[in-house]
């Protein structure tokens, strides 16, 4: 998907795998993307339009994600790409990675089940692992 797939000034939004995460009870699971610039942007002239937030992260299976990033919702963690937070369910937790990100950078998001911890990626570095508070994600099992 590149930037011309969206409507930025729709405001906030979210878009989910159609798959979730596998159910189980030991080993990671992981996805990252990379931000690029697209050609139209490299090249165009006028001035420098605001670049979108991105930010990065997952949610449980029924959490409203509409017209929002990871993090503001229940059920929900993201790394927020402007400042560097990574946010839990309503901002209620928080914690400062220092690392921002944007377009030529690569990010990851993943679980390790066995510690049942979620950690997030920078360019291939891991920049925070914290406990998973998230009912929803890390007590999924097969058939619940």
């Amino acid at each position: 998907m590149t930037a011309e797939d969206f409507d930025f000034n729709k405001g906030n939004m979210c878009i989910r795998a159609d798959h979730p995460f596998p159910p189980r009870k030991l080993g990671l699971s992981y996805f990252e993307l990379t931000i690029e610039i697209s050609e139209q942007e490299s090249e165009s002239e006028e001035s420098e339009p605001k670049a979108p937030t991105v930010t990065i992260g997952m949610c449980g299976e029924f959490c409203n994600q509409l017209y929002a990033h990871c993090g503001w919702k229940v059920w929900s963690v993201g790394y927020h790409g402007d400042n560097g937070m990574i946010y839990e369910e309503y901002g209620s937790r928080k914690h400062d990675t220092k690392r921002t990100y944007g377009a030529g950078h690569t990010v990851g998001c993943g679980v390790n089940y066995e510690s049942e911890k979620y950690f997030f990626t920078l360019d291939g570095e891991i920049i925070g692992t914290h406990l998973l508070h998230l009912h929803s994600i890390s007590h999924h099992r097969d058939g619940e």
